[in-house]
């Protein structure tokens, strides 16, 4: 018992010396495993992939807003570790499992372009976030941030918020994903009772959906659709291990 708490406090101290967060050391110690390395690589070619293409065909962008193979690496990673991170939110389902479904989300909303601005200043970012949305996570999360908030003045509800939490925000594409990951665990959690592929469609309806509308049918099979193609290419890899 003494030699394994030793080894643990020596752990510590070496990471904590070279600099390391403990996010840092569990990312590391993950990907060692060869299945665990394949998984990550293969998401960070397919982001890098899909943000070139769709930079590619949309005039508004240039190649400054292409993403570096340094960011497809930091943001994938923001997305494993988030995953896991929360997933005592809905401890059933695998944090691989939510790795896997974030980067479809991600994929089809924004193609890992980080918007400073989406839906008339509504949305916001990578993980394609209301900024209401991003101010119950992070009340929910401990982060002291202004990012949506109400206060009554003569009968009358206002929304305010700081322009300087604001621009951290959107600066914050680690952030911005952490927060979207919360919401997927929270929709799995609060209203749809683990079942991914609801949860999935109300990350972009949200949580009043109606199942039988068209939007629905098209977003569900726009994310099933990538998640099917997803495993069938990890299978293949997975076969050369």
């Amino acid at each position: 018992m003494r030699k394994g708490l030793l080894f643990l406090f020596i752990l510590i101290l070496l990471f904590s010396s070279l600099g390391l967060s403990a996010k840092e050391f569990y990312f590391n110690e993950w990907i060692q495993d060869e299945v665990n390395q394949k998984l990550f690589d293969y998401f960070k070619k397919r982001a890098l992939d899909a943000n070139h293409w769709y930079i590619y065909y949309r005039p508004e962008f240039t190649k400054n807003d292409r993403m570096t193979e340094q960011q497809a690496h930091d943001r994938v990673k923001a997305i494993l570790i988030a995953a896991h991170e929360l997933n005592y939110m809905y401890p059933n389902i695998h944090p691989r499992r939510i790795f896997k479904d974030f980067n479809a989300i991600i994929e089809y909303e924004t193609h890992f372009v980080n918007y400073k601005s989406m839906d008339d200043g509504q949305s916001f970012g990578v993980a394609a976030l209301t900024w209401k949305t991003a101010q119950a996570a992070a009340d929910a999360l401990g982060y002291n941030l202004d990012l949506y908030r109400t206060r009554t003045v003569n009968g009358v509800k206002k929304i305010y918020y700081s322009e300087i939490d604001r621009n951290f925000m959107r600066s914050n594409t680690d952030l911005q994903i952490k927060f979207g990951v919360w919401y997927y665990y929270k929709l799995l959690s609060k209203y749809y009772n683990g079942d991914r592929l609801v949860a999935l469609t109300g990350y972009n309806v949200g949580p009043g959906l109606n199942l039988d509308a068209p939007r629905f049918r098209n977003y569900y099979f726009n994310i099933l659709g990538r998640i099917i193609y997803y495993e069938k290419e990890l299978a293949e890899l997975n076969k050369q291990i």
